[in-house]
């Protein structure tokens, strides 16, 4: 998909909101398949202890390809888990629903998105845990409607591996990972050769590369920058994409507010995304 020039304009989101922004920063919950690989937390910064974990989220965020053109709003309602009392967090499994209001050349869509359900384990660490190895597992199931764009339109499979470091006040964490459609395999379905749907888009068959990186500026504060890229494989008719994201991370006690944002700068994912996060740690 190219994006619409001279056409349609996508209302920007850059504005002096972007010193606001910040990266979706917890351990068990991503902004969605086109953002980076979120960072584990450090026990530490939460109240000492990770457990269970609610969050709620709303985005906005403006698209142009070449047959649509518009925005939409969405919010999650996520639930994690991970162990309590170590340093980092060894594993962790996540769940998460969203709502969406999409605007489509001038038509309104509202309706469920894709359900997403994941897990991730550390198998390796080295002392300090200055260095550690993990993999991940994820599932999305398809509970948005493809047809009005709010779901890819089959189950998809999304196995990965991450490397994470920790130096001082500096941490990263950099993944490897493929999406691939289940059941009908790359044949059938509104999306099953290109790339779908406009709320989230993925290609049927992918690679993606992303990384994280964090530096915590105080006790509460902690800046962030990312980057994700991922290109179609077996999908003839599928589309790279990549973005940028940065901003900060507030934490107060066993709260947490996060406002990240997000631009494409390869392919048309969207333009500008912008959201509001809202944790809390039991």
């Amino acid at each position: 998909m190219a994006r619409l020039r001279g056409t349609v304009k996508g209302r920007r989101l850059w504005a002096p909101l972007v010193w606001g922004c910040v990266l979706l920063a917890r351990p068990v919950l991503a902004v969605d398949h086109c953002a980076p690989e979120p960072l584990p937390e450090r026990a530490k910064v939460a109240s000492a202890e990770l457990g269970l974990r609610p969050l709620v989220a709303v985005e906005h965020a403006t698209y142009a390809t070449e047959r649509y053109a518009g925005n939409y709003t969405g919010a999650r309602v996520a639930l994690a888990y991970g162990p309590r009392g170590s340093h980092a967090v060894a594993w962790g499994v996540r769940a998460h629903v969203p709502v969406y209001q999409l605007v489509r050349n001038g038509q309104d869509e509202a309706g469920i998105g894709d359900v997403f359900v994941s897990g991730r384990i550390r198998i390796w660490s080295a002392p300090e845990e200055a260095l550690t190895l993990g993999v991940s597992l994820g599932l999305s199931v398809p509970t948005g409607d493809a047809e009005r764009d709010l779901g890819m339109g089959h189950f998809m499979l999304h196995p990965g591996m991450w490397l994470g470091t920790s130096h001082g006040q500096l941490r990263s964490e950099w993944a490897l990972g493929y999406g691939v459609v289940l059941g009908s395999g790359l044949a059938g379905g509104d999306h099953a050769h290109g790339t779908g749907p406009l709320v989230n888009p993925m290609n049927a068959s992918e690679l993606s590369l992303s990384g994280t990186i964090a530096w915590s500026v105080a006790q509460p504060l902690e800046l962030r920058a990312g980057a994700m890229a991922a290109v179609p494989v077996a999908a003839p008719e599928g589309e790279a994409r990549a973005i940028l994201q940065a901003g900060l991370r507030l934490v107060l006690g066993r709260v947490d507010v996060t406002t990240p944002l997000a631009r494409a700068v390869w392919g048309d994912p969207f333009e500008d995304k912008l959201e509001v996060a809202v944790g809390y740690s039991f």
